[in-house]
């Protein structure tokens, strides 16, 4: 990733300001809001002593801490793209919504994500016959060239990202952690096949740490991109 150009500075000085908002982009957007002078162009030099000072912090915290973030970037390869909210490449039906998160990084074919998608989700632990169906839906749903999304967990989401690839589909995954981790572990090669000829979606910068609530984050993107969502079996704490 090329953190020269100047949208990617803009989000490491976002995800920045994040950090210290517990990684919410909620808060951290409600707090950006409320600021009169801030500007992601004013340059470090006005914006660390301005927003060191808005967060009751020191200029050395801030800024060790924008390092912190701007290194993370770094470690991400040339091939993982960052969007924003409102670019051309960022999914227009979730650009609609409010609380839609402002950067997304992706990996593979962007142009998925403008295309007319279904979600597919359930139970990690789904049943054989709930496993069976999801199979015959998303080669149905193949069959009529719509996208499939899942989260690339296990159970229903692995069996419908494995089907869409297999009849040669396109499908999307969302995930739940920074998208150059591979979660859960022995999903590792079916996120590189995904990579490869579909879409892998992550919100969550690289510097960030892996919390059980990005899962539910996670999905209402999921939603956010698709037309519809399918829950083919859940239990009462699925999407956690």
């Amino acid at each position: 990733m090329d953190i020269n150009n100047v949208y990617v500075r803009d989000a490491i000085l976002y995800y920045t300001i994040q950090q210290y908002f517990n990684c919410n982009d909620k808060r951290t957007c409600q707090f950006i809001v409320q600021l009169d002078n801030f500007n992601y162009r004013s340059g470090l030099l006005y914006n660390i002593p301005y927003l060191s000072s808005q967060l009751c912090i020191s200029e050395k915290d801030f800024y060790n801490t924008y390092l912190r973030v701007k290194d993370s970037l770094k470690t991400l390869p040339e091939d993982v793209i960052l969007v924003k909210k409102g670019d051309g490449i960022y999914s227009k039906l979730l650009a609609m919504i409010s609380t839609a998160p402002p950067y997304l990084f992706l990996k593979g074919n962007v142009h998925l994500l403008n295309e007319k998608s279904v979600s597919v989700v359930g139970s990690r632990n789904a049943s054989m016959e709930a496993m069976e169906k999801t199979e015959k839906l998303v080669k149905a749903l193949v069959k009529r060239n719509i996208v499939v999304n899942a989260g690339l967990a296990k159970g229903i989401d692995t069996i419908t990202h494995q089907i869409a690839l297999k009849n040669n589909g396109r499908t999307i995954a969302v995930i739940g952690t920074p998208i150059n981790h591979y979660y859960p572990k022995e999903n590792k090669d079916l996120q590189l096949a995904i990579e490869k000829h579909g879409l892998v979606v992550s919100q969550f910068s690289p510097c960030n740490k892996v919390y059980k609530w990005n899962f539910p984050l996670r999905n209402g993107t999921m939603s956010g991109i698709s037309i519809a969502t399918i829950i083919m079996e859940a239990g009462e704490k699925s999407g956690y």
